[in-house]
């Protein structure tokens, strides 16, 4: 069953602080409200103090399995910039700590 943002944020809150997120952001299914049951999560991550090097993996792992599902990160300062402009559309804040 597809979560509600306040429900994604209180789930991801443990491992964005572990790991140093400032701000995540889901986009596509879950921003655009068109989850289904089988839906994977992307999240677009802004990192904190903690640099981006030490956060995918586990980050990206933890989160898998505290919400039961695939997850799928990007970086806020990916290089690819049409990737981030046609995400942004859609964006949804889901976690908002200045670190």
């Amino acid at each position: 069953m597809p979560y509600a943002a306040e429900d994604i944020e209180r789930i991801i809150e443990p491992a964005a602080r572990k790991y140093g997120a400032a701000r995540v952001r889901a986009f596509w299914p879950y921003a655009r409200r068109e989850a289904a049951e089988e839906s994977g999560m992307d999240f677009l991550i802004e990192r904190g103090k903690t640099g981006w090097y030490s956060m995918p993996g586990g980050f990206c792992g933890e989160l898998a399995m505290a919400l039961g599902t695939e997850i799928d990160l990007a970086a806020a300062g990916s290089d690819d910039r049409d990737f981030l402009m046609e995400i942004a559309k859609d964006e949804v804040l889901i976690y908002d700590r200045e670190i």
